[in-house]
């Protein structure tokens, strides 16, 4: 008798619902590891495909039947969208993500695809990266700062290392297009009033940065 029934019966039964097999593997292999730790589920996961094998089902392998209960502990059944392919949900990688993206569909008039859903995300992620790295720390920037020359000079580096990596971002994510969002655009002002205010706000010597000599 099989050590997993549920999911052995749901694969001769030709079910084909990727859901319902990857929420069997769950219940009776346990969830994937948050930390990305060993604990022995997995294996598990390799006893099924073997069994799946020598009963000759093709298709089930070990790294398809992990990608299944991954997705199925990453969408809980209340998030899942019945009108959208489980594949849509594997390239979303989130119900947050997946949601973000029907949002922006909709408010640009695109057809959701699984292509899109790719594009989108990748676009999404880069604009949040690049909003949290224009998102400046007023406070701590201040505190941070005495009014001495030396400190000023390391923020305003701090702040050009931050434009850079926005910089190549962009450049390397060609299909994101401006204006992108208003996040993005929130996140660029941010970074340019926080770099006008400490310029105008921080006394310093211009001699001393040895400009206009």
């Amino acid at each position: 008798m099989s050590d997993f029934p549920k999911t052995i019966g749901l694969i001769k039964a030709r079910e084909n619902s990727q859901w319902a097999i990857g929420d069997a593997l769950i219940e009776e292999c346990g969830e994937s590891s948050t930390q990305g730790g060993k604990d022995g589920s997995r294996e598990l996961i390799a006893k099924v495909a073997s069994e799946v094998a020598e009963l000759g089902f093709e298709g089930y392998s070990l790294e398809y039947m992990a990608r299944l209960r991954t997705v199925s502990g990453q969408f809980s059944k209340e998030s899942r969208d019945s009108l959208l392919p489980w594949s849509f949900h594997r390239n979303a990688g989130s119900p947050e993500m997946l949601n973000k993206i029907k949002a922006r569909a909709l408010k640009d008039k695109k057809k959701i695809t699984r292509d899109y859903i790719t594009d989108t995300r990748k676009a999404i992620e880069t604009e949040e990266r690049i909003a949290a790295l224009a998102k400046i720390n007023e406070v701590q920037l201040q505190e941070e700062m005495d009014g001495k020359i030396e400190d000023f000079i390391a923020t305003v580096n701090k702040l050009m290392r931050i434009g850079v990596e926005i910089s190549d971002l962009i450049k390397e994510n060609p299909q994101i297009k401006f204006p992108i969002s208003a996040t993005f655009r929130k996140a660029i002002e941010a970074s340019q009033q926080v770099t006008s205010r400490l310029a105008k706000e921080i006394s310093y010597d211009r001699d001393q940065l040895g400009i206009g000599k």
